[in-house]
């Protein structure tokens, strides 16, 4: 899970640059590095967040549904209404 956190720390930190994409991309690496219902899921719905901010409703609505999917039993499918965030992505 220390290597998914990095990961997931690099893409904070782009970020805190404004390098948004970047972001995306490190959050996205995290997730996939070693799944599990803790850190991929986080690093989704972060990247989730950060594709709402560009716009990218479809990329947003993507990785909701993929936590929703992939980590029903996490934090963030259960505590985080991840209907609302899909619905208001829905385009």
């Amino acid at each position: 899970m220390v290597s998914s956190i990095a990961l997931g720390a690099i893409g904070d930190a782009y970020l805190e640059l404004g390098e948004i994409d970047d972001a995306i991309s490190y959050y996205k690496k995290a997730a996939k590095n070693q799944e599990n219902d803790l850190t991929s899921p986080m690093y989704l719905f972060k990247a989730g967040l950060v594709a709402e901010q560009l716009k990218k409703y479809d990329l947003a609505k993507s990785h909701f549904e993929t936590i929703a999917v992939q980590y029903p039993k996490s934090f963030y499918a259960k505590e985080k209404n991840l209907e609302a965030y899909i619905a208001r992505n829905a385009q």
